[in-house]
């Protein structure tokens, strides 16, 4: 059996080496200025405690709450920083993430920064993974309407830490705004300016609920944007359509908690063919073989939790005319 190369999946192999860094002393609005023209969602920050990460999330709250924000020391700002080193796989630092809710950790070898892992390079490492979107899209989806203005939006996202914002014209979503587009229309002055009528946004990408995890994922990937909408038929871009929206950190969540299982069918031969159609039917089943032996059928599932997977099990396949018997094996989860 051909063995999988773990350095494949290691967070050496997918992090984001030579990250910008500033140094701790700079101006808060001298950081936003660079992360607006280098089109960051974040910095490394160099303080005389060592490194820490500073987000455009972090700058427009600030520049919400605070009115001297501009001039602070970005050093002031921030809170420490959290790390993985570059031999851990990539499951892991994603469970890491998930753990601090954070959307980036930097990368240690000993003291030194070799580089920094985000939410996108979490989402890009992740294997295959058959969870349907409905598992996993976040179903209460906030949208703004046409006369919200950037300012408006951006207490939005900063207040309930989002950051994609669906905006609609009553009608049909118009676009996803980001923390970035938030963070820029804060350094150029332009928050009182409506969303609508700035050029601003990524153009919202639809799915439909028969999408899974890795579909949504190649979908992101290609079109590069930080997450997608979740409608009722194809295209649809109606709000009345919109049934759920998944965004990177939905993404990283999902593949942090993921559990993947090898399970063995015994199978009445009559209704063996009767069995694998029905197979092929189930969300949740990745792939699945005909096999000599005490068993008939392996089943590969992956589910989003241990009650997802023992409903798939017990009362999906276990259900299915034809199937005796049943064993599961989970796949040990890596720890470093």
């Amino acid at each position: 059996m051909p063995t999988v190369d773990r350095k494949m999946f290691t967070v050496n192999e997918y992090m984001t080496r030579n990250p910008v860094m500033v140094d701790g002393d700079e101006r808060a609005s001298s950081v936003a200025e660079l992360m607006v023209k280098q089109n960051l969602k974040r910095v490394v920050v160099k303080t005389e405690k060592g490194y820490t990460v500073a987000s455009a999330r972090l700058l427009v709250r600030d520049a919400l709450i605070t009115s001297d924000w501009a001039d602070r020391k970005i050093s002031s700002m921030v809170r420490h920083g959290f790390w993985v080193s570059p031999d851990v796989h990539t499951k892991v630092a994603a469970r890491e993430m998930v753990n601090n809710f954070v959307g980036s950790l930097l990368v240690l070898e000993g003291s030194k920064l070799v580089g920094i892992i985000t939410e996108r390079d979490i989402v890009r490492s992740s294997i295959h993974l058959g969870i349907p979107v409905e598992a996993f899209m976040t179903k209460h989806v906030e949208m703004l309407g046409p006369d919200v203005t950037m300012r408006e939006a951006a207490i939005a996202m900063a207040h309930f830490g989002y950051s994609n914002l669906p905006i609609h014209d009553g009608t049909e979503v118009k676009k996803i705004l980001t923390i970035r587009d938030a963070l820029r229309a804060l350094v150029e002055g332009r928050l009182d300016v409506k969303v609508l009528g700035c050029d601003c946004g990524q153009k919202p990408i639809t799915v439909t609920i028969d999408y899974n995890f890795s579909k949504v994922k190649d979908l992101i990937m290609e079109k590069s944007v930080d997450g997608v909408l979740v409608t009722k038929s194809e295209e649809s871009k109606r709000v009345g359509d919109v049934v759920g929206i998944v965004t990177m950190w939905d993404m990283v969540r999902t593949y942090a908690n993921s559990i993947s299982a090898h399970v063995m069918l015994e199978v009445e031969l009559p209704y063996l063919e009767d069995v694998k159609r029905e197979l092929s039917k189930l969300p949740r089943v990745t792939s699945f073989t005909t096999v000599f032996g005490e068993y008939d059928v392996i089943v590969r599932a992956d589910a989003e939790s241990l009650d997802a997977l023992t409903n798939l099990v017990m009362k999906r396949m276990g259900a299915i005319k034809g199937v005796k018997k049943s064993v599961t094996m989970i796949e040990a989860p890596p720890t470093v």
